[in-house]
């Protein structure tokens, strides 16, 4: 529940309409997930900058690699979708998830509390959800471009 808490929150931010269409929400899912993206590598650098233990650097750096890598890729996902190539989109934010998880499993000794770390692992965890929340929303546009007055009329009911 905490996870749909996160996706409803994201797309009530950012609505531009209570009628906003699946188009305007698969947009909302990639300028957010790419916004979110460079959030993490900017915090991720952070705490690489000033980390001393080798296996820390060593997650750190990586993370900071895919980071950079998903924001790359999430800019190429915005571009085909302005082209209204949608299947050239979801092809760019595919592969992304996996990239996530690797960053993640490294952090398997942090612990909750302010540790900078654990803020970093919670960020990876709302990273992947926004990755989901892409894919699905690219997913019904490739293949369900019938759909679009129901998906906006449905979301405008749960509001």
């Amino acid at each position: 529940m905490e996870d749909y808490g996160f996706c409803n929150q994201t797309f009530s931010a950012n609505l531009k309409s209570p009628l906003t269409d699946l188009v305007g929400l698969t947009q909302i899912t990639i300028e957010i997930t790419t916004q979110n993206a460079s959030n993490d590598f900017v915090y991720a650098k952070s705490i690489l900058d000033k980390a001393t233990a080798p296996d820390m650097i060593k997650v750190l750096t990586e993370c900071v690699k895919d980071y950079q890598a998903i924001r790359g890729s999430f800019i190429k996902a915005m571009r085909s979708f302005t082209l209204q190539d949608y299947r050239g989109m979801l092809n760019y934010e595919l592969p992304n998830s996996k990239s996530v998880a690797l960053c993640q499993e490294g952090f398997s000794s942090a612990k909750p509390g302010p540790d900078p770390y654990f803020i970093l692992i919670e960020r990876n965890r709302q990273l992947q959800i926004l990755i989901a929340m892409s894919v699905v929303t690219g997913h019904y546009l490739v293949s369900c471009s019938h759909c679009f007055w129901f998906f906006s009329l449905s979301y405008a009911y749960d509001m």
